[in-house]
């Protein structure tokens, strides 16, 4: 992945041709756009993307408070935002139910 250190691209956020623009504390970067493939469809990995999706939803509604932002946010260190860190420290609380 390359940072952007000039503004000749200015802040480059989505796709241009085979490059994704991302940009993560206020600094831009580039990276090669991924490479599309299939998703596998068996019961395990469907089963880990509903629990993954659940521990997002989960992380994106505790960070709207902004007490629970403010203490996320004092034990986040170098790139790692504080949803992140939220997701890490959190998805393996995260149960399987029969919805799953």
């Amino acid at each position: 992945m390359a940072e952007l250190k000039s503004k000749f691209l200015g802040k480059l956020k989505g796709t241009l041709g085979d490059m994704t623009g991302r940009i993560r504390n206020g600094r831009g970067y580039l990276a090669s756009k991924p490479a599309s493939f299939n998703a596998a469809q068996d019961s395990a990995s469907l089963k880990r993307r509903a629990k993954f999706k659940l521990a997002v939803k989960f992380s994106y509604a505790a960070l709207k408070n902004p007490g629970i932002k403010s203490i996320w946010k004092k034990n986040s260190s170098g790139n790692n935002t504080p949803f992140s860190n939220l997701m890490r420290e959190n998805y393996k609380f995260i149960l399987e139910t029969s919805q799953m």
